[in-house]
């Protein structure tokens, strides 16, 4: 088991890899080595890796021997917490961003029809990330990509994963949520995701066809809503006027349940249920050229 980077001939042995602060990223932000197990490279059935991330900015994934190439020439299916090919974004804010100390998990199933990719961060799984129908490159090799100096130990379980989504348990007003429509407005889907931003203060982006911004304070008075900046694409009929709604909603009260949300206003309201934040996979195969 040895480690191949793209600046040197020789091969480093052994699971970790340190990638000190050199002359390599005044030429590139990202610096890149494909693991080569003992066993080879995968080529069919079920396989998994860890990634334990001891230092620096790194991305996880796979690639070929024949697509590994220095900096952003690299190809390959990555996760950051974005998932890219090693060069292009292919999905914005999948899950967590990797960070030190996070142990990066990552189950391949590869078919005569498909390859299929898991990431597990930290022992929970995102479920499904990558999904490539066949043609795909054999075998495939763990790859990590550096954007600093960086450490990383990689091994090889020999236990197979939970690979089934885990959400977050959301609790109180916090999540994901989904109303149909605006009581006396009508129907339109409208998405709220709710954070915290502060003792007693949140953060909401509404979602009609523009993202409307909001914070939302709880005090002994109760609770009080204030819209910020929207985008600016047009509407008309009953989006422009659950937008318009929004914007100029005079908030009364907030009533939350395990799975729903209610928002008051003089007259009318908005009922939301809870959704989940899983994402759909990545269907890209960078492997094929364009």
């Amino acid at each position: 088991m040895s480690w191949k980077v793209e600046d040197k001939k020789e091969e480093i042995s052994g699971g970790k890899l340190t990638v000190p602060n050199h002359d390599r990223f005044k030429v590139s932000t990202t610096y890149n080595a494909l693991y080569k197990p003992s066993s080879g490279g995968f080529s069919s059935g079920r396989h998994y890796f860890e990634v334990e991330i001891h230092s620096g900015d790194v991305k996880v994934g796979v690639t070929t021997e024949t697509h590994f190439a220095p900096g952003w020439a690299n190809r390959g299916l990555y996760y950051l917490g974005n998932l890219s090919d090693g060069n292009a974004l292919l999905i914005s804010s999948f899950g967590p961003k990797i960070k030190p100390s996070d142990k990066v998990g990552v189950a391949l199933e590869l078919t005569d029809s498909s390859l299929k990719i898991y990431v597990i961060i930290n022992g929970k799984s995102l479920g499904l990330t990558f999904f490539v129908s066949a043609p795909y490159p054999k075998p495939l090799f763990p790859a990590v990509s550096f954007s600093s100096p960086g450490e990383v130990t990689l091994s090889m379980p020999s236990k197979w994963p939970s690979i089934e989504y885990e959400p977050d348990v959301d609790v109180g007003i916090e999540g994901s949520w989904e109303a149909r429509g605006i009581k006396g407005v009508g129907e339109h889907a409208i998405g709220l995701n709710i954070k915290p931003a502060g003792s007693n203060n949140y953060s909401l982006v509404f979602k009609v066809v523009n993202s409307i911004t909001a914070t939302l304070e709880h005090t002994s008075s109760g609770w009080s809503l204030k819209t910020g900046a929207s985008t600016r694409v047009g509407t008309s009929g009953v989006a422009a006027a659950a937008e318009s709604f929004i914007l100029n909603m005079k908030l009364k009260d907030v009533v939350v349940q395990p799975e729903a949300l209610e928002l008051k206003t003089d007259g009318s309201s908005i009922r939301f249920k809870r959704t989940s934040d899983k994402k759909r996979p990545c269907t890209v195969n960078p492997f094929q050229k364009k």
